[in-house]
């Protein structure tokens, strides 16, 4: 026959304590002393107790597991082909382990709240991290209104649930002052959705540099698209055929740049000589290619942390926090 399994009442037993006692120890309760848990955990450890952690999270009704749900999107663009999202789950997966959570990963049809809800009201997760551009998507407001608890990227920050950004402003007015130091005097913008909160942002911020410097952004050097090279090639294009000598371009992450100057590449135009191009991310790929791409570096890892902390105090505290991470311009050979 096996050996006999430790249970709480044995621990009890040899340690001379109640049941209550050791659950509140093993559980890292605040009500115990330091050296009744260190008595307590050296006996479990020295039993090989093992911990039931299914029975300790339905009776604390947590699951200490959090849920970072991917948007669910057709064809070949998928979220997880994208170099943002992943890399901001690097960060996230990085806190996660850090603050004590498991994660659980998700492709989520985000058109219908109940779709997103069901992991934390089936206790499957005690909160959800999200990507949403939109502030007005109904899901985040019906989120809020049953009382979810959730963190998200990309949209403004506010009273209902913790959010964490860039600094998207600061990114398009850094952005296009070094194009404007470096001599640049007819600049344009490519941008992803132009209803995407942080499109909006960093456009802002690149015409607060121009009409600083009494430069006008035309509005036929502005185009919107999605966040793919093939957008960026696209929509440098557009701008090439209206504006022929454009000397400067913003782009709103870095595989908007290289299709950017992939298109000027086509087009005769030479980078930086002709065409200076500033990215936006800093992803790897940036640095890869060549002309290596001059961008405005997010930390994207320490924002998935941020995402996690955020979380964690909210659930913990109740208490909502919004956060900004900074930028910097990270010089290479397009600008």
């Amino acid at each position: 026959m096996g050996e006999k399994t430790v249970t709480i009442s044995d621990i009890a037993q040899i340690a001379g304590v109640s049941k209550s006692t050791v659950s509140r120890a093993l559980n890292d309760s605040p009500l115990i002393s330091d050296k009744v848990k260190e008595n307590i955990h050296e006996i479990a450890k020295n039993h090989d107790f093992e911990f039931n952690t299914a029975a300790r999270n339905l009776s604390r009704q947590k699951t200490d597991t959090l849920a970072f749900l991917f948007p669910h999107y057709e064809g070949t663009d998928h979220y997880t082909k994208q170099p943002f999202p992943m890399e901001l789950l690097r960060g996230i997966i990085f806190a996660t382990s850090k603050y004590g959570y498991n994660l659980l990963l998700s492709e989520s049809n985000f058109e219908s709240w109940k779709d997103s809800h069901k992991y934390v009201n089936s206790k499957q997760a005690d909160g959800l991290i999200i990507i949403s551009p939109d502030p007005h998507d109904s899901t985040i407001i019906e989120l809020v209104e049953h009382g979810i608890k959730f963190v998200t990227w990309g949209i403004p920050e506010n009273n209902g649930y913790c959010t964490v950004n860039s600094n998207n402003l600061d990114g398009g007015l850094i952005a296009t002052e070094h194009l404007i130091k470096t001599g640049r005097k007819k600049i344009g913008f490519i941008g992803t959705e132009e209803k995407n909160f942080e499109t909006i942002m960093r456009f802002l911020g690149c015409d607060h540099a121009a009409q600083k410097h009494n430069l006008n952004i035309s509005s036929s050097c502005i185009t919107y698209g999605s966040d793919l090279q093939s957008s960026g090639y696209d929509n440098m294009k557009i701008i090439l055929e209206q504006e022929p000598d454009i000397d400067g371009v913003v782009c709103c992450s870095d595989l908007l740049a290289l299709g950017a100057v992939e298109a000027l590449s086509d087009s005769g135009r030479s980078v930086p000589e002709e065409v200076s191009v500033v990215g936006f991310g800093d992803y790897p790929v940036a640095q890869m290619v060549s002309p290596a791409i001059t961008t405005i570096k997010q930390d994207i890892w320490k924002a998935g942390e941020q995402m996690v902390e955020n979380l964690d105090h909210y659930l913990k505290t109740g208490e909502i926090n919004n956060s900004i991470t900074p930028v910097e311009l990270i010089i290479r050979e397009t600008a």
